[in-house]
């Protein structure tokens, strides 16, 4: 499971949304979106928004998520704080797909699908599922 989140994100979210690397299929484009949001690093187009806009004030004042503010801020804090790219201004292509939007909108029902899964595949104990939600 954790394989499979790590890919929706970094494929998924990063390189076929934030970097635009890939037109992919709609049957794939929301499987990666599926995925991603299982991740529970928030929905597609809020982690697209926020990721275009630490590329384009890398490292500077703004930057939501800089190493330049510690370690934790960089790889997890972030997740936490109000730093958040504003998807009309940093990626308003996505805007206008009705499949991210959908994704984006319906992104809690992925991610607590994504904690169901693995609770369901375990070995009977609660927490050989929970272990593997989330886990990206």
């Amino acid at each position: 499971m954790y394989a499979l989140v790590a890919f929706g994100v970094t494929v998924g979210y990063h390189r076929m949304l934030t970097h635009r690397s890939f037109r992919p299929h709609p049957i794939v484009k929301c499987l990666l979106l599926l995925l991603g949001s299982m991740s529970v690093e928030g929905p597609a187009l809020q982690w697209a928004a926020t990721h275009v806009k630490h590329h384009a004030l890398s490292d500077r004042e703004g930057d939501p998520h800089s190493p330049v503010d510690g370690f934790f801020h960089a790889h997890i804090g972030w997740l936490f704080g109000d730093d958040d790219g504003d998807p009309n201004r940093y990626c308003p292509q996505l805007v206008k797909d009705r499949l991210v939007v959908f994704m984006s909108r319906t992104f809690w029902l992925w991610a607590v699908l994504g904690m169901v899964i693995p609770l369901l595949l375990g070995d009977g104990l609660a927490c050989s599922g929970v272990v593997w939600c989330g886990s990206s």
